[in-house]
């Protein structure tokens, strides 16, 4: 062999084998790996060039394939418009023997009163097959690749709602991110479906509001409602308060009746869950219907006035507590929100807060002032009487709500707003003086 050829080979990378070498104690080349790659890979620039060259090779090629189809489609339909015969001559296909035939024969041979079946089911009835087999699979088609299984889909989309609703539960009520909000008094409302979501709520998610209010709410007792009440009943009550028209629509079949409801199963699964006697079907007398069938141990009217037109039954019960659950009709009234309500509203839930280590519902307007623990402390010198809070007084809650700027002095900032004119003044008669 000659010089340059064993120079040749002994330049030609030597291939390795790992474990070979491992057992002849060789260590593999390092830089053989680092060769190669250099080898293989292509600077990044070149590869861009590259790709850059065959984008503009593929464009040229579809617009010349594009245009080419459009002539020879063009040149298709001209050629075909040359064989159709002209307007009005005698042998068109409009004027020959076959619509004839259709009209003449059509009875006879198909029995079909009407041509236009005799037609598409008979004369064409393989062509009329074959158009039906086609939207048939098409639509087929469709429905397979759409349709979901109602289980699967049921129980992901509870599981993702339950988990959107407890993260989002977290994240709105947690005082660390919101410490501005008072967390012994969070309210929930709502109208129509969000007066339904309230109801159902505030009995699988009593831990977090103090009291809950709707307003033409469609009813319904489910499971999970049944389920969330045998699991908080014990540990938490709910006030709420609820206004619908005699008129709506969607709750007519709340009222006038002796037979169960939508609003008998609520007011039931608020009973049972504020720990009070349950009405039962049985016990629902006619006296009783027209509210609900509940028989309320507190009834009262608002009578219409020139601000309120319309005249309000509302019925109550209360626990030993001092929880109450409140149900009102509106007279001729129907699936919209009533205004004065708002006010009947807030004042019903204002009353109540919720301890938030504890969990207690407390009764705001029937707390008694706080007696000294500390013995050592004496009595205030003041002749004045202890006052017992009436029932609209208002009542400081012991959470310490954080500062949002409510007290802020306007003064200091009347003060600057006046010195800042001032400047502004001067620099502008300097300026002007100065020119």
């Amino acid at each position: 062999m000659e010089d340059k050829d064993k120079k040749q080979l002994s330049s030609t990378p030597k291939k390795h084998n790992a474990f070979v070498d491992w057992v002849n104690g060789e260590e593999r080349p390092k830089e053989e790996k680092t060769v190669i790659r250099e080898n293989i890979r292509r600077p990044k620039k070149e590869k861009k060039i590259d790709e850059i060259k065959n984008y503009k090779k593929f464009k040229k090629v579809y617009i010349g394939l594009a245009i080419a189809m459009c002539c020879a489609f063009i040149v298709l339909l001209l050629v075909a418009v040359n064989f159709d015969p002209s307007f009005g001559v005698i042998d068109a296909p409009t004027n020959n023997e076959v619509a004839t035939k259709y009209i003449e024969d059509g009875v006879t041979d198909t029995g079909a009163t009407n041509v236009i079946a005799g037609m598409i089911l008979d004369y064409r009835a393989f062509d009329t097959l074959g158009e039906s087999t086609v939207l048939f699979s098409a639509v087929a088609a469709v429905i397979i690749l759409l349709r979901r299984d109602e289980e699967k889909r049921s129980a992901k989309e509870k599981t993702e709602f339950d988990a959107e609703t407890a993260t989002l539960k977290e994240e709105t009520l947690t005082e660390e991110k919101y410490p501005q909000i008072d967390q012994s008094r969070v309210y929930i409302s709502g109208l129509s479906a969000g007066s339904m979501n309230t109801t159902n709520a505030g009995l699988s998610d009593s831990k977090y509001f103090a009291a809950a209010a709707g307003h033409s709410g469609p009813f319904g007792a489910s499971e999970l409602n049944k389920k969330a009440v045998a699991e908080n009943k014990d540990k938490y009550d709910m006030p709420i308060i609820y206004f619908t028209g005699d008129g709506d629509e969607y709750c007519k079949g709340a009222f006038d009746t002796t037979e169960s409801n939508g609003g008998l199963q609520v007011a039931q699964l608020y009973q049972e869950l504020n720990d009070m006697e349950v009405t039962q079907l049985e016990d629902v007398l006619e006296a009783d219907a027209y509210l609900y069938g509940v028989p309320w141990t507190k009834r009262y009217t608002i009578e219409p006035t020139a601000e309120n037109i319309a005249k309000i039954d509302v019925g109550a019960m209360e626990n030993a507590k001092g929880v109450e659950i409140s149900m009102a009709r509106i007279y001729g009234w129907g699936h919209w929100n009533y205004t004065p309500d708002a006010k009947l509203m807030w004042e019903f839930m204002s009353k109540y807060a919720r301890d938030v280590n504890t969990g207690e519902t407390i009764r705001l307007d029937k707390q008694t002032p706080e007696t000294p623990t500390n013995p050592d402390q004496k009595p205030s010198d003041s002749n004045e009487p202890t006052k017992t809070p009436a029932k609209n007084d208002t009542v400081t809650s012991t959470t310490t709500n954080v500062k949002t700027g409510d007290s802020t002095q306007v003064m200091p900032l009347a003060v600057f707003a006046c010195l800042s004119a001032l400047a502004f003044i001067l620099v502008v008669k300097k300026s002007k003086k100065n020119n």
